[in-house]
Formats: C-alpha cells, sequence, structure tokens
C-alpha cells in the first residue's frame, strides 16, 4: 500500500492502475517459481484481454515520472507476493482461520505504522488543519472533516481485506488476482460514474474487453475444473 500512495503522489492514478494491470501476468510467473504450477494455455491467453481491457480502460493521459511507475509496478509485484505467500500460509495444516490469520497479520502493520503515524501527522489530522485542496471538478462532501474520513476509509479497507483473504482461502492465487483485476475496472467505471471524469472510445473499448476477458477466464476456468 505505501507503494501505491507513493506512486499516486508521482503520476496519475491512471498510470498507476495501469501498471498494477499486470498483476494476473506477474502472478503465472510467481505461481510457476514458487509452487512449479503453470495455468493452462487457454487460461493464460485470457488475461491477455483482461490485463490490455484494464490497461485501456485506466489509460486517459501521460504524465510519466520513472519513480512513480517504477512504485507502481514494484506494488504490483509485492501485492501477488503477499497473495502467494498469503495462499501458502494458508495451505498448512496448522494454518489458523484466514479470520485469525488476518488478525495477526493486520496487528503487525499497527505495530509497525501506528508510531510513524503519530510522530508525523496525527496532531495535523486531528487539529483539522491537515485538508489537502481538491480538484475543483471532484464533488466533495465538505461537511466530513479528515478524521472522519479517515475512519471511512478503514471501515472500507478493512471490509475489503477481509472478503480478499476468505476469497484468497477459496480459490488460486491466479483467480484472485483476476478478481483484483474485475475490482480494478470496477473502481475506474465507479470514479468516472462519481467524478464525471472525460472517458474516451479508447477507455470504452478496453471496459468492454476487459470484461470479455473475465468471462473468457472464467470459462476457461470452469473447463479446467471439469477436466
Amino acid at each position: 500500500k505505501i507503494l501505491t500512495y507513493v506512486s499516486y503522489g508521482l503520476v496519475p492514478a491512471s498510470l498507476t492502475h495501469t501498471a498494477k494491470a499486470s498483476s494476473p501476468l506477474f502472478s503465472v510467473m510467481l505461481t510457476k517459481l514458487i509452487f512449479n504450477q503453470v495455468p493452462r494455455r487457454s487460461t493464460c491467453l485470457a488475461l491477455v484481454p483482461l490485463t490490455l481491457g484494464v490497461v485501456m480502460s485506466a489509460f486517459t493521459e501521460i504524465d510519466f515520472a520513472p519513480l512513480g511507475f517504477i512504485a507502481a509496478v514494484a506494488a504490483a509485484l509485492s501485492n501477488v507476493a503477499n497473495s502467494v505467500f498469503t495462499k501458502k500460509a494458508l495451505q498448512d495444516p496448522i494454518a489458523p482461520d484466514p479470520l485469525l490469520f488476518h488478525m495477526y497479520t493486520a496487528s503487525t502493520g499497527v505495530i509497525l505504522l501506528v508510531p510513524w503515524a503519530l510522530l508525523t501527522e496525527a496532531s495535523q489530522i486531528f487539529h483539522g488543519d491537515y485538508m489537502i485542496p481538491p480538484p475543483s471538478s471532484h464533488p466533495v462532501d465538505s461537511s466530513l472533516s479528515p478524521s472522519q474520513l479517515i475512519i471511512l476509509s478503514l471501515i472500507f479497507h478493512y471490509a475489503q481485506n477481509i472478503s480478499s483473504i476468505y476469497f484468497l482461502s477459496g480459490v488460486s492465487v491466479l483467480t484472485h488476482q483476476v478478481g483484483q483485476s474485475l475490482k480494478r475496472l470496477l473502481i475506474i467505471v465507479c470514479s468516472v460514474l462519481w467524478f464525471h471524469n472525460p472517458v474516451t472510445a479508447l477507455n470504452v473499448i478496453g471496459m468492454f474487453m476487459a470484461i470479455g476477458g473475465f468471462f473468457a477466464y472464467s470459462i476457461s476456468k470452469s473447463h479446467g475444473d471439469r477436466s
């Protein structure tokens, strides 16, 4: 997440999502290296329109900063590595329940990050003088304070993490990353509807291509399970 936020600060969010759309491809490579497993050829081919579709749907402008792009690619790699090693840990016979597993990882994150957050930003946030002016074209509910927005963000982020780890416990790493790509596509669509961002023909084609790639992957995965 830190790498993702670093990328957001240096390059447009569209470029960050473009780089992170390569997660399913990284998943195939890491799964081969760690588990020595390779998906069926039809499954791998289905990843091509899915990945390209998400890239095209997110691509709105070119504002390239090498450090920001590197951070986005590193975030995609670390996210896939997290999924791979979490899946490996959950498959262990003595592994805890996914909810308990998440508690351990979240507690570790709290221990590592809370001291730094309190040291650098707590006084600004809770005194209400830490507000970055949003772009004027984005509708923002000004009745919410920064601390309230943070609390809402924490609630939704926690719900997303819980659903993600339970999803990962029941599917393969590649299916989990394909689901993440579909989530990324939904984020792009919702941001277009909420912020009224301009949409080009390339974006629309990319959205339909990504949806088609997702269904192609589902069909291929279904055929592979039956065989």
